[in-house]
C-alpha cells in the first residue's frame, strides 16, 4: 500500500470513529454535479465537480470518492492524469478551502489513479470539525484528464465521467450516518486538433482579407480627398474692408 493509500485508510477510520461518538445532526441530500468539457486529441484538460445541499442544513467534515471515465462513443481510453494536480485545494471555492487536511502542511495527494480510468481519493477538515454545505455549488474536486493513455482517445470519442456509488464513495458528518447524495455525470468529448498546414492557410486567409480591407479603406480615403479638393470653397457672407 502506498503512503497516500495508508493516509486515506487512517482518515476514513477517523471519520468513521467520529461519526459513532458525536451527536446526530439533521441531514438531507447532497447533490454532486460533474462538469462537461472538450479536450483536443493528444491533449489534456480537466472537469470540475461541484457539491451543494438541497437545504443548507447538511454538515460535512470529510468525504471519499471513486470517479471513473467510461467510453460512450468509441472504445478507447480517457485516463486520469497521474499524478493529479490537486489544484482545487488552492481554489477559494473549494468546500474545504483553508481547512483541508490534504492541503497540509505538508500537502499530500488527495488520491491515487489506478487503473488509469479510475481515480480514488479522500479529504477531510483539518481537526475534524464540520462545515455547512451551501445551497449553491462549491468545488468538490478537479479531475485532471489526458487523452494519452494505453489506448489513446481520438477525435469523436465521447466519455462519461461518473461518481461511482460504491463503498469508496461517502460523505461524512458529525452524526452516526453518512450524508445521502445524488450525483449527475459529466461528459468529455475529444475534438480534432487542426493540422499545422490548416492553421497556416487560415492565417494566410485572414492576412489576405485584412489586406483587402485596407485597400478598400485607402481607395475610399483617396476618393474623399479628391472630392474635397474639387469642391469650391463658399465665400458667401464675407465682406471686404
Amino acid at each position: 500500500m502506498t503512503a497516500n493509500g495508508m493516509r486515506r485508510v487512517l482518515v476514513l477510520a477517523w471519520l468513521s470513529a467520529a461519526s459513532l461518538v458525536l451527536p446526530a445532526q439533521a441531514t438531507a441530500d447532497l447533490v454532486v454535479t460533474i462538469g462537461s468539457t472538450s479536450i483536443g486529441e493528444g491533449g489534456t484538460g480537466f472537469v470540475d465537480v461541484f457539491l451543494r445541499s438541497t437545504t443548507g442544513t447538511d454538515l460535512l467534515n470529510g468525504f471519499s470518492f471513486e470517479f471513473t471515465a467510461s467510453p460512450v462513443v468509441g472504445t478507447n481510453v480517457l485516463a486520469f492524469s497521474d499524478p493529479q494536480s490537486d489544484s482545487q485545494l488552492n481554489d477559494p471555492s473549494y468546500i474545504f478551502f483553508g481547512v483541508s487536511a490534504a492541503a497540509g502542511p505538508p500537502q499530500t495527494p488527495v488520491g491515487d489513479v489506478g487503473p488509469e480510468n479510475t481515480y480514488i481519493g479522500v479529504d477531510a477538515t483539518d481537526g475534524g470539525f464540520s462545515l455547512f454545505v451551501p445551497t449553491t455549488d462549491v468545488l468538490l474536486a478537479r479531475l485532471d484528464l489526458t487523452t494519452l493513455s494505453s489506448a489513446p482517445a481520438v477525435a469523436g470519442d465521447v466519455f462519461s465521467i461518473d461518481l461511482e456509488d460504491t463503498s469508496l464513495t461517502a460523505f461524512f458528518n458529525n452524526g452516526p450516518d453518512q450524508v445521502p447524495y445524488t450525483s449527475f455525470s459529466g461528459t468529455v468529448t475529444v475534438s480534432a486538433v487542426p493540422e499545422p498546414s490548416s492553421l497556416l492557410l487560415c492565417a494566410a486567409g485572414l492576412g489576405i482579407a485584412g489586406m483587402g480591407r485596407r485597400r478598400r479603406f485607402q481607395k475610399a480615403a483617396t476618393r474623399k480627398n479628391e472630392f474635397c479638393a474639387s469642391e469650391p470653397v463658399e465665400t458667401a457672407g464675407l465682406v471686404d474692408h
